[in-house]
């Protein structure tokens, strides 16, 4: 029996946020086409990577299990007197593979910035391996949002300058490319893979009670500029709107991952709501897209701030009231047509968010026409584009 050719896939698919499975879903079914494998890079061993999403392995990677083990370390294996079977056996991978591929998402950042610390110099080093290896290196449907110090400026050009090719999900991510020096000319705009998701839109129903899904994420002053005490306020105020207007709400978490931090489990944030008002959220662990789509084709409304929350609604033909606090939860707005001016802002008061939602629910279906429209446009621009993008063994 011959081994099938494979890819090595770098991103944070082990942190269980269900917003990048639909983004790995996207490129195993691709390669799966081309019989090409995915074997993917993890810190975290899940086995529904595999059993629900087609990997074909999973690598350990050179982070370690969570930030305590981390503190005052270099990369795992880098450090005296460490095991290095997890860098010798990445090593023999890559040189056996097509190539590395590192994305999608936000992943290119500098939060976390220090000699062999943090995401950029995470990435920066793979890139350097696979230089010294001769393994082309591609950038997957990556957002791009501004580092926050010279030295992440400098560890983005060097990692984007050294890909074969770059696939970000909006201009707007280019524009920050160039303005920070790179100069690879292999940068292609190509719609989020998630629009690629085959689901079906729902028709709006004018004789029923609504029911409006609510996405959250942690957010603090770093992080949304905003405390946490008044996110949690802010939040609450929205659901007591929505009841006001007769409408159920339900907390839908897409993201598990509490490792470091319980606020990164989305359920810690909306039980945290649910202290002040009483509305029903999802507590069940659920990793599988394939009962997100239900989900998601239950509603009638979502009201978030979770960029594939976006999505996954405007996929299934559910209008959308967002709040965005990054570039990267914005673009995606614009993604589906909506405006700035329509988009719920953290830092808006409670008067504004009414005035929007009042008028949100007066043109439910106009939004619905505009979102399917664009969602129509962007499936189609999605639909050839990673065609010729990988260069695949014959």
């Amino acid at each position: 029996m011959s081994i099938k050719p494979y890819f090595i896939l770098s991103g944070g698919y082990d942190t269980k946020n269900v917003g990048d499975y639909a983004m790995l879903d996207f490129l195993q079914k691709k390669f799966a086409q081309d019989d090409h494998d995915i074997k993917l890079l993890v810190r975290h061993e899940q086995n529904h990577l595999k059993d629900y999403y087609g990997i074909t392995e999973l690598i350990k990677n050179y982070e370690y299990n969570n930030k305590k083990e981390s503190e005052g370390r270099f990369f795992r294996g880098f450090n005296n007197g460490e095991n290095e079977n997890h860098l010798i056996d990445l090593k023999e991978k890559l040189e056996n593979s097509q190539g590395l591929i590192i994305g999608g998402g936000r992943l290119l950042i500098d939060h976390t910035m220090d000699v062999m610390r943090g995401p950029l110099p995470y990435f920066a080093t793979l890139v350097t391996l696979c230089k010294f290896l001769r393994v082309p290196v591609y950038i997957y449907a990556m957002t791009i949002v501004p580092c926050k110090t010279d030295e992440g400026n400098k560890l983005l050009r060097y990692i984007i300058d050294n890909c074969e090719r770059v696939s970000v999900r909006d201009e707007g991510s280019v524009k920050l490319l160039r303005s920070v020096g790179c100069i690879n000319n292999e940068i292609d705009i190509i719609p989020d893979p998630a629009f690629g998701l085959q689901w079906k839109m729902k028709l709006l129903q004018s004789n029923t009670k609504l029911k409006a899904g609510l996405t959250v994420r942690a957010i603090d002053e770093t992080w949304g500029g905003i405390s946490s005490d008044n996110y949690i306020k802010k939040m609450t105020n929205i659901i007591k709107l929505f009841q006001d207007n007769n409408i159920e709400v339900i907390g839908i978490p897409h993201q598990y991952y509490g490792i470091d931090d319980k606020k990164c489990d989305d359920r810690t944030i909306l039980n945290e709501i649910s202290k002040f008002i009483n509305f029903k959220v999802i507590e069940d662990e659920i990793l599988d897209l394939r009962e997100y789509q239900k989900i998601y084709e239950s509603l009638d409304i979502l009201v978030g701030i979770r960029r594939h929350s976006f999505i996954y609604a405007a996929i299934s033909g559910v209008p959308v009231l967002p709040f965005s606090e990054n570039p990267n939860a914005s673009r995606a707005c614009n993604d589906i047509g909506i405006e700035d001016k329509d988009i719920l802002g953290l830092s808006e008061n409670y008067d504004n968010h009414k005035y929007k939602l009042e008028k949100f629910l007066s043109t439910l279906q106009d939004r619905q026409t505009i979102q399917n429209k664009k969602v129509e446009y962007q499936k189609d621009k999605l639909k050839y584009a990673y065609d010729k993008f990988f260069k695949l063994d014959e």
